[in-house]
């Protein structure tokens, strides 16, 4: 019960955003399907409070009965959402078509094309992989689709970030394959022991984000005895005649990000000479002792993005890093730190084991409500994909949202000035800021005057010399929107996102005065007043109940 209430929390979080982004340009939304999608995002988000409070009441009957009512919204957006089709033998390159059908070259069933993640091919060389003899290794990005990828991001110095840990999480490794002409990775390694590895790709494609694929390899060869892990966080590691503490502030819980911080020393003496590592003071990840929860931190004092720290600059003794888990459990971290200078460089890698305990939530609400406080934001900062609650950070007082696990690591290592603009322009974007002052994609300057300055149905010419014979985008011009997708009892809500008003959009149709949270929302009402004239309330009625 308290995993289907937290779920129903997330999917109303996403469910009330879906009329605003429904609207954005390039949404790929067509005009007739918005009312549709914003209705039954409205229905999907009550669901999901009715199933949160069933939830909470230990109620079975009531969490089933408020699951059907969300499954049938979810088939409604389904129905509604574009989709892109693609021929799985890629016959024609990247081409897309937005209907299912065959392929006009070799007649296969088109493919849908989902969220599926990216994925990364690995093939050995020349044979199998044996244990402890020189394996090369030949690595292909893959997009959703299938498709090589061609392009990505160089992040702290590298292409592709490499880590790999045995089975039992006894043995790691950081590594950077090489990058070749055509986009793929050559990568030459021995493998000390017999037995399962995983890799964990860790690469930015240009314009998506940071990506974390997991490859599982067998290597063969006689195994080592598996190692059981060991909580040790509470005692200092000696790595090279290097001692090393870690402090957490207390036990680490899911839900909220937790200061860990490394202090470095030697005979005794405070290590102040670190040197930059891959552009950073340090790296850390972080692996769950069953492989599926992953972390990539670096430490944002350093001044550690993406553009890397100063070459000449030094650090320590305490470098600090923030991480944030959502899976209770077991697991190891290993930070990486450069003792040595850059240009010869002598890099220690220190592990710790720790638990992480269910925590209460992601932060408690004045009322003492502990099932989560939201992120201001509903656009992720580095993505510009829907923010999921589940995946937050705080900065400077204020919860931030992102698109998932890989999404909030890379903001780990961003120095706060680099946050600071990216936090800013995803506020604005999930605001409306990406379609503020301008009517919908594929509706130019003269299909707009057509709109507005036209009567048809409810929209009537008294309304046109009201409002100032003008276009929505003209007379607010320059002026922000805003969307409040909380909106209180007793609020004005917007007729098309039914996220609260800004009265300062307001416009007249049917002799009445109309409030909306945007331009583009005065759009589809304008609209919807002249072509389906049935369906326009009176402005009492968009209000909260």
């Amino acid at each position: 019960m308290d995993a289907a209430h937290d779920e129903a929390d997330a999917a109303g979080s996403i469910a009330r955003n879906l009329g605003a982004l429904a609207l954005k340009p390039g949404s790929g939304v067509a005009k007739e399907q918005v009312k549709q999608i914003n209705l039954a995002g409205k229905a999907l988000a009550e669901a999901g409070d009715r199933l949160h409070n069933a939830g909470e009441k230990k109620d079975s009957a009531g969490v089933t009965a408020a699951y059907k009512e969300m499954q049938k919204q979810f088939d409604s957006l389904d129905a509604a959402a574009p989709s892109v089709y693609f021929c799985p033998m890629h016959c024609e390159g990247a081409k897309t078509y937005d209907k299912p059908g065959t392929c006009p070259v070799c007649n296969m069933n088109l493919k849908k094309q989902t969220s599926d993640k990216f994925s990364v091919d690995i093939k050995p060389i020349g044979g199998k992989i044996e244990a402890g003899k020189p394996a090369n290794f030949l690595f292909t990005l893959k997009d959703p689709t299938g498709l090589a990828v061609k392009t990505v991001e160089i992040v702290h110095e590298m292409p592709l970030h490499l880590l790999m840990v045995s089975k039992d999480l006894s043995w790691y490794a950081h590594e950077h394959p090489v990058l070749q002409p055509d986009g793929t990775f050559t990568f030459t390694w021995t493998f000390p022991a017999g037995g399962e590895y995983t890799l964990f790709n860790d690469f930015t494609p240009k314009d998506v984000g940071m990506q974390v694929v997991p490859v599982t390899l067998k290597v063969e060869g006689a195994p080592r005895a598996a190692v059981a892990l060991a909580v040790d966080n509470d005692k200092p590691k000696i790595v090279d005649g290097y001692t090393v503490t870690l402090d957490t502030g207390g036990p680490v819980k899911t839900g909220g990000a937790t200061h860990m911080a490394y202090t470095i020393s030697k005979d005794g003496k405070p290590v102040t000479t670190l040197a930059p590592y891959l552009g950073a003071m340090g790296h850390l990840v972080i692996i769950s002792e069953d492989r599926t929860q992953f972390v990539h931190s670096h430490p944002h004092e350093s001044g550690a993005g993406h553009a890397g720290a100063a070459k000449s600059a030094m650090g320590g003794p305490k470098v600090d890093f923030e991480a944030s888990f959502t899976v209770p459990g077991t697991y190891k971290g290993w930070a990486q730190f450069n003792v040595g200078t850059t240009a010869k460089e002598k890099v220690i890698t220190v592990p710790f084991t720790f638990i992480v305990a269910k925590g209460e939530g992601k932060g408690a609400a004045p009322d003492g409500h502990k099932h989560g406080a939201m992120p201001v934001n509903s656009v992720c900062p580095l993505t510009r994909e829907v923010a999921d609650a589940a995946f937050t950070r705080d900065f400077k007082g204020q919860l931030v949202g992102f698109h998932d696990a890989a999404s909030a690591a890379t903001w780990d290592g961003l120095k706060d000035e680099e946050r600071l603009s990216k936090f800013v322009a995803a506020l604005a974007a999930g605001a409306g800021g990406a379609h503020d002052d301008a009517m919908p994609e594929g509706v130019d300057a003269a299909e707009a005057r057509a709109l507005y300055l036209t009567p048809g149905g409810k929209y009537t010419a008294a309304d046109i010399v009201a409002n100032g014979s003008v276009i929505a985008s003209d007379k607010y011009k320059g002026k922000m929107s805003k969307h409040d997708f909380k909106p209180k009892p007793g609020d004005a809500i917007c007729p098309i996102t039914l996220t609260k008003v800004n009265p300062k959009f307001t416009w007249v149709i049917g002799g009445k005065d109309y409030q909306f949270c945007c331009p583009p929302c005065i759009d589809e009402f304008v609209l919807l007043a002249k072509e389906s004239p049935d369906e326009i309330k009176d402005p009492s009625f968009y209000v909260k109940k």
